[in-house]
């Protein structure tokens, strides 16, 4: 079940460089990567300065006779990360992942599903790898993800910390075979389990032995998933939610239509509340949003504090937080959720590239795009909502909660 909160399986999109290349191929696609950055990039240097870029890859180069193919791969990837524009980057893909996932609830980062051997843990968290201590462990993955914000990092550190390549060539772990991993139940007793990967080619079967944090009843923004855009009239709320999970248009539904069916909805309401759910929109075009953003311009009666809600949170990005602005510059919507992961002002319009010899492939922006003054690492909601784990066991959506509380005081 895929889950609007908890990602129970997140993979990166190309393939982790594990083939024996030579000094030579490494040089090859380390100066490759400089100079497309240095070239191509809408303005690489805004972070880290040109001289300390090409200092690192000089340093990566003049070190490769001393590392293996994960250490490689996780400098390269750090060297991106420097940059500090969350759409530029490698993209790699682990070949093995540790047989556990975490979430960074309100309440820190929890155990969100595992062996089910190790049932005992769901709901707990994590002391250390091979002796190296939780913090530590998280300061070396943060060097390795692009980002711009906190929420980018609670979205991916989880998704990194089963990525057993990538602890292997951050040294967290000592082999990429397997570890020692200390965890602290929430009774507060502390476990120590030697855990192996789990390959990629395994992990379907592996599936079936897995125990997971599951909600107690089902929970609204859970529902179609399969559904890029769907709508959804909730009488007793007299509001209508909409989920809109990707900026981009559906076949089979278009977005125009979309639209003109929600509001021939709330046109039949008496004084409705409209709800839009931002929450697991990655982005796309952001351009496809305009028919809302207008038909809700158009109706004074909807635009208007108390009648108008917009969801954000940590996998709010790209496009959609360009949405997220207009809605907030040019409406009377109130914004409600966590701070998003995508920054306002930003770097975007993404190309791509394959490494000649690794083939790990690489991103870089080619446009800046200015919405809001100064220069703000997220965009903040109105009102700060965000679930412990003990909401999510119970099935409970505090934000929506939150925003049916408020509504009905106005």
């Amino acid at each position: 079940m895929k889950n609007f909160i908890i990602p129970l399986l997140l993979v990166a999109t190309s393939t982790f460089a594990q083939n024996p290349l030579t000094t030579d191929q490494w040089t090859t696609d380390i100066q490759q990567y400089q100079k497309t950055i240095t070239e191509k990039h809408k303005n690489p240097f805004t972070v880290i300065s040109k001289a300390d870029f090409n200092a690192a890859c000089d340093a990566l180069i003049s070190s490769l006779p001393d590392k293996n193919p994960e250490q490689t791969t996780v400098e390269l990837c750090r060297i991106a990360a420097s940059i500090g524009d969350s759409h530029t980057g490698i993209s790699y893909r682990a070949q093995h992942l540790y047989p556990y996932s975490f979430y960074w609830f309100a309440d820190g980062l929890k155990v969100i599903w595992i062996h089910r051997d190790n049932r005992t843990l769901l709901g707990g968290s994590l002391v250390s790898i091979d002796g190296l201590p939780a913090a530590d462990v998280i300061k070396r993955i943060k060097s390795m993800i692009p980002h711009e914000n906190d929420a980018q990092l609670k979205l991916h550190i989880p998704n990194y910390l089963t990525h057993a390549e990538a602890l292997f060539g951050l040294g967290i772990t000592k082999s990429k075979s397997g570890g020692t991993f200390v965890f602290k139940a929430t009774d507060g007793t502390e476990h120590s389990l030697e855990l192996k990967p789990v390959s990629m080619a395994q992990m379907g079967m592996f599936r079936n032995n897995l125990a997971m944090v599951q909600p107690r009843k089902p929970m609204l923004a859970n529902e179609n998933a399969t559904k890029i855009y769907w709508f959804k009239t909730l009488e007793e709320q007299n509001a209508v939610y909409v989920s809109y999970k990707t900026c981009r248009e559906d076949r089979n539904y278009a977005f125009n239509q979309f639209v003109k069916d929600i509001m021939t909805q709330l046109d039949q309401m008496d004084q409705p509340k409209l709800i839009i759910d931002l929450r697991a929109n990655g982005g796309g075009n952001s351009a496809i949003f305009a028919p809302m953003l207008k038909a809700i311009k158009d109706r004074p009666g909807l635009n208007k504090k108390g009648k108008l809600y917009v969801i954000i949170g940590r996998r709010t990005f790209s496009s959609a937080v360009l949405n997220a602005m207009d809605l907030r510059n040019e409406t009377e919507a109130i914004l409600v959720g966590e701070p998003t992961g995508g920054k306002p002002n930003h770097f975007g319009e993404v190309k791509n590239d394959r490494l000649t010899n690794s083939g790990l492939r690489f991103t870089w922006s080619v446009k800046y795009f200015t919405v809001t003054d100064g220069d703000p690492a997220s965009i903040f909601p109105d009102v700060d909502v965000r679930n412990t784990i003990d909401d999510y066991r119970a099935g409970n959506d505090v934000v929506l909660k939150e925003i049916f509380e408020a509504a009905s005081r106005r």
